[in-house]
Parts: structure tokens; C-alpha cells; sequence
């Protein structure tokens, strides 16, 4: 066997690998991403029962159909998901959810919510989330929270925190 020969050999067997590689990406392997991102915050909206309206946008960066199945506004003191912490649920209304996000799909949603008592968010000990529960094709479900504590702070490095976009890969990616 000449060199040429070994070389032409090598050369077909990395092309191989690389085809059955790209093959598997391809077809088998399967991706849940999602982006979301708090766009607006009205403060002065037509519904007398709440007092604020979010508008968030959610991108499907993945390669499968997800399932938005809930959007809860919640109160509580850490962000690890409610099997670990007592949180509680306001007053809210998500008319978007629930929806289907398709492979490279961007929502909008509108949460609209109401102050515990009539007091703004940041005079309160407590933390504040906008919760989305997601479930894939595959049937595991995950939660995602957004805090939105800070939105009122006088410090506008904490309060430039909730423009921040956020992740899936950022949420504790434990099953309900």
C-alpha cells in the first residue's frame, strides 16, 4: 500500500465519521432552548383589576415544539422551583398562555398582575417571579422564573437586572 493510498484511506474514513456525525445531529438529537426577555412594563393599562402589564417575548432556540403550558406570578424567597420552597401565587392573567412554541418561533406575551396589598414590588422582604412551565415533546416539564423584585430600585444596576434576558439553561433544569 502506497502512501497516497493510506492517505486516500484516511481521508474517506473522516468523511464517514463526519457523515454518520451529522446524520445523528440531524435526526436524533434533540435540543430544548428558550430565550426569554421582558420587553415593556406599562403601568397604566385599561384593566382596573391589575396594576401592571409585562410584555415578554419567548424564543424558541431549540429543534422541537415546546409546550408553554402555565405563566404564575409568585412570591417567595429563593428561585429553585416550588418542590423546594413555599411560594405564593397573586393575582394574574396571562391571556397568551397556554401555547405552542414551534422550532425558531418568537411569542409575545402580555402577564398582567396585581400589588400584594397596593404596595410596589421593592418595598416588600419577599422576592417577586414571573414563573413559565414549559414541557417538551418528550413530556419533561421545567420551570423558568423571572425575578422582578428589582424593577422599582434605586440602585439602577440592580434594577437594569430584570431587562436581562433569560434562559432555560439559566433555570434549575430539574423535572416537575
Amino acid at each position: 500500500m502506497t502512501g497516497t493510498e493510506l492517505f486516500t484511506l484516511i481521508i474517506s474514513g473522516i468523511a464517514l465519521i463526519a457523515s454518520f456525525v451529522a446524520i445523528y445531529f440531524q435526526f436524533f438529537h434533540r435540543k430544548t432552548a428558550i430565550l426569554g426577555k421582558l420587553l415593556h412594563i406599562n403601568y397604566q393599562i385599561p384593566d382596573e383589576g391589575f396594576d401592571q402589564e409585562l410584555n415578554y417575548s419567548l424564543s424558541n432556540l431549540g429543534n422541537q415544539e415546546v409546550l408553554l403550558n402555565d405563566v404564575e406570578y409568585l412570591e417567595g424567597h429563593t428561585t429553585h422551583g416550588r418542590a423546594h420552597d413555599g411560594y405564593t401565587v397573586h393575582k394574574y392573567k396571562c391571556p397568551d398562555s397556554p401555547c405552542v412554541l414551534k422550532p425558531g418561533e418568537i411569542k409575545l406575551l402580555k402577564v398582567y398582575i396585581k400589588y400584594e396589598k397596593g404596595k410596589p414590588l421593592s418595598s416588600s422582604e419577599k422576592r417577586f417571579f414571573i414563573m413559565f412551565v414549559f414541557t417538551s415533546v418528550e413530556g419533561k416539564s421545567s420551570e423558568i422564573f423571572h425575578d422582578i423584585t428589582k424593577q422599582h430600585s434605586k440602585d439602577r444596576k440592580e434594577e437594569k437586572l430584570i431587562w436581562k434576558p433569560f434562559t432555560l439553561k439559566d433555570a434549575a433544569e430539574e423535572e416537575i
